[in-house]
């Protein structure tokens, strides 16, 4: 057990939740992002940011210390090291507004999305890497398995504009329980 791990993924997504319930009518949790509860322009975007950096910063910090302790070979984590990392931004620069008619930066909105994109594709490959270490045929089933269903919600979300917070939403609610029983609890963590 993890119980830092542990700690973020439920900061997160209290966090999340609580963000969505302070947010005005006009977030849809169905077509806006996550990420638009961190918005230039928008009042309460200070909460998500911190959900953003803090998270980051746990996540980061109990799988550091998961690498010194483990003889597994550091290819296996880095992935999830650089998703943990490039979270951080995402927590600083903030994503164009989900309010009309607001004024903003299309640089700062570049640099989240670029941001967020990375962490997405950081926790994919991670997942690869996983599957193709772990040597027990039930763990490498798993990660196979989650590997697909994260390839397939990532390609929706790209392809989607009227559902992209709902797969978001499944994205990290996917992602967190692979994270819990990965690195949370060492189930089928590879090596």
């Amino acid at each position: 057990m993890n119980p830092i791990i542990l700690f973020a993924l439920a900061y997160f997504a209290a966090l999340l939740l609580v963000a969505q319930y302070l947010a005005p009518p006009d977030y849809s949790p169905r077509r806006h992002t996550i990420s638009q509860l961190a918005s230039q322009g928008y009042e309460r975007k200070r909460l998500m940011q911190a959900g953003f950096l803090i998270y980051g910063v746990m996540f980061s910090a109990a799988l550091l210390g998961i690498m010194m302790r483990s003889s597994a070979p550091l290819y296996r984590d880095i992935p999830h090291l650089v998703y943990g990392v490039a979270l951080l931004p995402t927590g600083i620069y903030c994503s164009m507004p989900f309010l009309r008619g607001l004024r903003f930066s299309r640089r700062e909105a570049h640099l989240h999305a670029l941001s967020a994109k990375i962490s997405g594709g950081a926790f994919g490959l991670g997942i690869a890497v996983h599957a193709m270490v772990y040597q027990a045929p039930e763990g490498r089933l798993f990660h196979v398995a989650s590997l697909a269903v994260y390839f397939v919600a990532a390609l929706w979300f790209g392809r989607t504009r009227r559902n992209m917070g709902a797969v978001q939403r499944f994205m990290y609610a996917f992602g967190s329980v692979w994270l819990l029983v990965t690195y949370g609890t060492g189930m089928f963590l590879a090596g």
